[in-house]
C-alpha cells in the first residue's frame, strides 16, 4: 500500500497524499526538488524532495519534461511572433497596394492608358463620331430663346427679339452674326481674338465625358443626333449651352450636358464671345 506524504507551501502543511499524487505534482510543476516533504508516520522533518531517494528518478524525468516544454513554449512563442509581425506587414503591404489602386483610379478617371476617357472605358459600347466644329462670332448680347414652329410641327427656338441663333454652317439667319476671321470688322470694331483651333481640342478631347449622359436613353444598336450650341465667355468658361434636340431641351440628359460642359476650360481671350456649333454623333454598338 502506497504511504503517503506530507507537503509545504509557504507556511501551509498539506496533505496527507499519496506518493502517485507527489509525483503527479512534479511533473505538472507544482512542486519541485526543493520543496519541503514528509512521509507521514516516519517522526521525522520535513526533507527537501530532491534529498529523498524514492522520488530521485521521477524529478529528474519531470526536470526533462519541464525543459522541453520550455523549449517548446519558446519556439510556440517565436512563431506567434513571426506571425504577428507578417500580418502586420501584411496589412502594411494592403493599405498600399489600396492607395495605389485609388490614385490610379484617379489618375485613370483623367489618363488612360489607350487613350480613351473614364467614360469611354466604363460604356464601351456607345461610341462618338468625329464631328465637325462649327465656330461664328456673335454680335448683341446674348438672348433668352423661345419655341417657334418649325417645319414637320418640331419645335426649335430663336431668339426673342426676332434676330436668329448662327446656324451650323457658321452664318446667321438674319445677317446678325459674321464668321470670325480675327481681324478688323468692316464697321472698325475689333473682333474676337479667340483662338479657333484651341477650341476644337477642347470640345473633341472632353465630348466623350458626355457619353455618360445618355447611357440609360440610348438603346443598343440605336445612334443619335444631338446639335449643341454654346457661348464662351471670355473668362474661358461656356456662358450659354442649348440642346437642340425636341427630346432633350429639358430634363435630366440636358441637365447632364449643362453640368459637363460648363465645366471645360476654353482659353481666355478678348473681345466679342463666340458661339460655337456642333453636333454630338453618338452610336450604341451592339455586343457580340
Amino acid at each position: 500500500m502506497d504511504s503517503s506524504w506530507l507537503y509545504r507551501q509557504g507556511e501551509l502543511i498539506l496533505g496527507p497524499v499519496p506518493q502517485a499524487k507527489i509525483i503527479e505534482m512534479l511533473y505538472a510543476g507544482e512542486l519541485t526538488g526543493k520543496s519541503e516533504i514528509q512521509e507521514m508516520g516516519s517522526g521525522g522533518t520535513f526533507r527537501l524532495l530532491q534529498d529523498m531517494s524514492s522520488f530521485k528518478v521521477h524529478l529528474a524525468k519531470a526536470e526533462a519534461k519541464h525543459r522541453v516544454d520550455a523549449v517548446a513554449k519558446k519556439s510556440e512563442d517565436e512563431n506567434k511572433a513571426r506571425l504577428r509581425r507578417g500580418l502586420l506587414l501584411t496589412a502594411l503591404f494592403a493599405s498600399i497596394i489600396g492607395a495605389v489602386v485609388v490614385f490610379a483610379g484617379k489618375y485613370l478617371a483623367v489618363h488612360t492608358p489607350i487613350g480613351k476617357t473614364a467614360e469611354e472605358v466604363a460604356y464601351a459600347e456607345i461610341e462618338i463620331d468625329p464631328v465637325d466644329i462649327k465656330i461664328s462670332k456673335r454680335s448683341g448680347p446674348i438672348e433668352e430663346l423661345v419655341d417657334y414652329p418649325g417645319a414637320g410641327g418640331t419645335g426649335t427656338k430663336r431668339p426673342s427679339g426676332g434676330a436668329a441663333r448662327p446656324t451650323a454652317a457658321g452664318g446667321a439667319q438674319g445677317g446678325g452674326n459674321k464668321v470670325n476671321k480675327e481681324s478688323e470688322d468692316p464697321d472698325g470694331m475689333q473682333t474676337a481674338t479667340f483662338d479657333r483651333s484651341a477650341i476644337n481640342d477642347v470640345i473633341k478631347r472632353n465630348q466623350p465625358k458626355l457619353i455618360a449622359c445618355f447611357k440609360s436613353v440610348l438603346k443598343e444598336g440605336a445612334s443619335l443626333e444631338v446639335p449643341l450650341n454654346a457661348v464662351i465667355g471670355n473668362n474661358g468658361r461656356i456662358s450659354k449651352l442649348w440642346v437642340d434636340h425636341p427630346e432633350y431641351k429639358n430634363g435630366p440628359v440636358k441637365d447632364c450636358i449643362e453640368r459637363e460642359v460648363m465645366t471645360w476650360p476654353f482659353k481666355p481671350f478678348e473681345g466679342e464671345s463666340p458661339d460655337v456649333q456642333w453636333a454630338l454623333r453618338l452610336v450604341s454598338r451592339k455586343k457580340p
